[in-house]
């Protein structure tokens, strides 16, 4: 995942309610779709930060990035 952890991920996104949207099994989170939702989430961000920004951004991030892309990947 980009600019995000999964473990910060579920601080917008609880795990029990990542399995429902996910459809996850056994209780997990489908990891992959998660991982699809994080790309999405940052092409939409890099798309606005480009031609502003040089990117991608450089590791470590601000926090108003990871909240960023947290809330997008959310909805």
């Amino acid at each position: 995942m980009k600019y995000i952890t999964l473990e910060e991920f579920y601080g917008f996104v609880v795990k029990p309610e990542a399995v429902k949207l996910t459809e996850g099994r056994d209780g997990e989170p489908d990891e992959k779709v998660i991982e699809e939702v994080n790309r999405n989430a940052v092409s939409d961000l890099e798309g606005y930060l480009r031609g502003l920004y040089r990117l991608p951004l450089e590791e470590p991030v601000e926090p108003m990035v990871r909240t960023i892309v947290g809330e997008l990947m959310r909805f």
